[in-house]
Parts: structure tokens; C-alpha cells; sequence
């Protein structure tokens, strides 16, 4: 076998472990086990869940077709063996306290079993494009394309607090697949996507700002708008739509917790961990600012926006609001890593891709 086939085998399965820990993650968090009332596995997917989680349809919607083209005896069957299976009786004595939830409906246990793999092939995604988007942006360093995916998701558990969706990992995988196909100009596949993304999550709005702000000089004025428009077009039918088609829900169109953030402003204080934790983020995402793509420097450009959506509407520490933004900066720290450390101008690693492939 050839080295350079051995090397990414062997990064292959980091990603195959990375993706099954940031998982578990996932489904141990009460999101996932029915313990928050207002969104529930089974009011996600049959659509009574709170404003706004009932508004993210890819997932649930996904999840809820494949439990309804399954016959009925099957599902039962499946129910039954997964309340019995040794397996999950060894997770539960082993940790009770973290997954006992999970398991609380016995009804259920397929239908999580699907919603599982439904997110985990969202999770794969994500590093599949993390890994394709690296291999544009940074075509004469593998390095960065190889450690992207393990950034990528070495970063989710620090934004876990207080807790993940099951709409979470496709966030995470059409946001990496919209940024790969605007940095191709494949546009066709990108609206596609975008799309997708709309109706996953209705944040998806902030591509359509990082498209205005690095497209307005690089396209001709009528390809410009002509994209823009269809952006537009189609978020605002799927927001409308949503918002109309749901309005009898609980809930609201947005959460709001502005005044959480003034008083946390007003009583917290910072100290040198918090200081020390700044300057290194900095450093990590600017460190040879000039060297890298123009498209990803313009990327950040976001990150304003994203920090103004935080402090409006989402509580104090729920940082997992930055997943729209997640591939940028996963990208942004591995370049620093691997060039900073030198990993990238190694003969081991220093093998260049074209069009995102191997070569």
C-alpha cells in the first residue's frame, strides 16, 4: 500500500472516533432524551415541538419519513430487540445517570436509532467537506486538509453547553457544503444547498451576507444580483412559509435574551484566564493573516453578525450559535497549526491537491 494511502487511512479513523465521541455528546444531551418539554423527539418530528425548534425540518422531517416507510411489525420488532440488546443494557449500568434518558421510552428506541444515524451521516459530511473546502482554500498544504476535520470536530464539545439539537450536525455539514461550492463558484450546487440550509435552520441567512460582501467586485454586477436575488427568494418563501404553516405553535418566532447578556456584562468579571484565552484565539485565526485566502479573511467578516444573533437570541455560553461560522474558524486555527509547527512544509506531509483530490 502506498504511504500516502496508509497516512489517510490512518486519519480516517481519528475522524471514524472523533465523530462517534462528539455523538455520544449529542445524544446524552436532554435535548435528545425528552427532558426539555418544549422540543421532544417525538414533537420535533410530528411537528407540535415550540417556536422556533419547529422551525429546523431537515432532521426531523428526514427521520420522521423513514420511521414512516417503515412497516409497522419491523419497527415493533426493532423496539423490542434494542430494549433487550446487552449492549444497551451495559451503557446504561455503566453510566445511567448521562444515557438512562435516552432510553426512558421503549416506543422510541428505533426511532432515536434512525434519528442517530441520520445526524451521525450529517456529522460525516461535515468532514468530508471541512476536509474538500481545505483542499481549495489550501491546495499545496494536505496537511491542512487532512487536520481540518479533527479541528472541526474537536471543536464541538466546547460548545456543548447548555445543550445540542438533533438539527445541530447539519448545521455544521450544509454550512462547510455552501462555503466549498461559493469558493467554487459552482453555483447551481450552491443554491442547492443553500436551499437545504434554509430549511434546516434559518440562520443560514449570514451566507447570504458573506456572499454580498466577497462577491460584490469579484462577479460581473448582473450574475451578482442575479444570485442575490435567488438567495433572497428563496429564503424569504421557505422563512415565510415556515413561520406561516407553524404559527399556531407555542412559542416564539425567536427567543430573546438580550437582558441576560446586559446583566452578565454588568456583573461578571474577567480574569487572566479569560485574557489569556482572547490572545490566543486571536493568534490562532490571524497568524499569517496576509498569506491566506482572501476568501476565508472575507469569511470572517461573518463573525460580527454571528456575535450579534449570540447576544440577541441566544442564552449566555450557548456558543454552538457559532456553527454557521464553525468551518472558517476550523480552517483558520488548522493553518496556524500546521504552519506554525512546520507539519505543512514536511516531506510527509507536503503533497498538493488539485480540485480537491489527492494527487
Amino acid at each position: 500500500m502506498q504511504p500516502r494511502k496508509i497516512i489517510l487511512a490512518v486519519f480516517i479513523s481519528i475522524y471514524i472516533l472523533l465523530s462517534a465521541y462528539v455523538m455520544l455528546i449529542f445524544i446524552a444531551s436532554s435535548t435528545f432524551g425528552d427532558r426539555d418539554s418544549r422540543v421532544t423527539v417525538s414533537s420535533m418530528l410530528d411537528g407540535t415541538a415550540y417556536r422556533p425548534f419547529v422551525y429546523r425540518l431537515i432532521v426531523p422531517k428526514l427521520t420522521a419519513l423513514v420511521v414512516t416507510l417503515t412497516p409497522a411489525e419491523l419497527e415493533s420488532s426493532m423496539n423490542d430487540a434494542l430494549h433487550h440488546s446487552p449492549s444497551v443494557g451495559f451503557v446504561l449500568q455503566t453510566n445511567p445517570m448521562t444515557v438512562g434518558h435516552i432510553f426512558s421510552r421503549a416506543d422510541l428506541l428505533y426511532t432515536r436509532l434512525v434519528l442517530v444515524l441520520i445526524m451521525s451521516s450529517f456529522l460525516i459530511g461535515y468532514v468530508v467537506m471541512l476536509y474538500k473546502l481545505a483542499a481549495v482554500l489550501f491546495p499545496q498544504q494536505w496537511a491542512t486538509s487532512l487536520f481540518a476535520p479533527i479541528i472541526g470536530l474537536a471543536m464541538i464539545p466546547a460548545c456543548t453547553w447548555p445543550q445540542l439539537y438533533m438539527y445541530d450536525p447539519a448545521v455544521l455539514c450544509l454550512t462547510a457544503a455552501c462555503y466549498y461550492y461559493l469558493a467554487t463558484q459552482k453555483w447551481k450546487h450552491y443554491l442547492f444547498w443553500f436551499f437545504i440550509a434554509a430549511l434546516n435552520k434559518e440562520t443560514s441567512m449570514f451566507l447570504i451576507f458573506f456572499f454580498c460582501i466577497y462577491f460584490y467586485k469579484k462577479l460581473p454586477h448582473r450574475d451578482f444580483f442575479r444570485y442575490l436575488v435567488a438567495q433572497i427568494l428563496i429564503y424569504g418563501y421557505i422563512k415565510v412559509g415556515i413561520d406561516f404553516y407553524y404559527a399556531n405553535n407555542l412559542g416564539d418566532t425567536a427567543e430573546n435574551h438580550f437582558m441576560q447578556h446586559i446583566d452578565l456584562l454588568f456583573h461578571s468579571r474577567y480574569g487572566l484566564q479569560d485574557i489569556f484565552t482572547v490572545f490566543v484565539t486571536l493568534y490562532l485565526l490571524l497568524f499569517r493573516w496576509q498569506e491566506k485566502s482572501v476568501f476565508i479573511r472575507y469569511a470572517l467578516f461573518v463573525i460580527p453578525v454571528n456575535y450579534a444573533a449570540y447576544f440577541l437570541f441566544c442564552l449566555p455560553g450557548e456558543y454552538r450559535d457559532f456553527f454557521e461560522i464553525f468551518p472558517i474558524i476550523a480552517l483558520l486555527i488548522t493553518d496556524t497549526l500546521v504552519t506554525g509547527t512546520g507539519i505543512a512544509s514536511t516531506a510527509f506531509f507536503n503533497r498538493p491537491l488539485h480540485n480537491g483530490t489527492l494527487t
